[in-house]
């Protein structure tokens, strides 16, 4: 997503990674 949205603030997609879990990637 933040590949595809990269307009989006870091906050935006560092939450949905965190709250998704995929902090390995």
């Amino acid at each position: 997503d933040m590949l595809a949205s990269p307009r989006r603030p870091i906050a935006q997609w560092h939450v949905l990674k965190d709250s998704d879990g995929d902090k390995s990637s």
